[in-house]
């Protein structure tokens, strides 16, 4: 298997966390989001969809975002469901580039959101 990462994008984050939970390390290959690289000719022949991340099979199959984490589940042993947690980080750190703040009554996702950031996997 490799992985089509795209750096610091949402779902490619969410991605590479998601191995890390895993500890699942993959083969990657950058796709420069910021040249647009995604929608090139070279990037369609591999995902069609012109989206990152693409996880590409052995057979050369590209699998689409639901079906590449059971993909990854299937490789490695189980542990507890961290999808959800994932999302949440990554969409709390989302807010940073969006110049969006995490109001300050919010205490308790203050708190969790510095819980998972310090886990290893959120550096991924």
């Amino acid at each position: 298997m490799k992985l089509y990462d795209g750096g610091r994008a949402p779902n490619p984050r969410r991605t590479r966390i998601f191995l890390a939970e895993k500890g699942i390390t993959l083969p990657m290959e950058q796709v420069d989001l910021g040249a647009m690289a995604q929608m090139s000719a070279a990037y369609a022949a591999i995902n069609p969809l012109k989206r990152v991340p693409a996880l590409v099979l052995d057979d050369g199959t590209v699998l689409p975002n639901r079906s590449r984490s059971a993909a990854i589940s299937r490789r490695s042993t189980p542990i507890r469901r961290c999808s959800g947690a994932v999302t949440g980080l990554v969409a709390v750190d989302f807010m940073k580039p969006a110049k969006l703040a995490v109001p300050d009554d919010l205490k308790h996702l203050k708190r969790w959101h510095a819980d998972i950031a310090a886990r290893p996997s959120a550096s991924a």
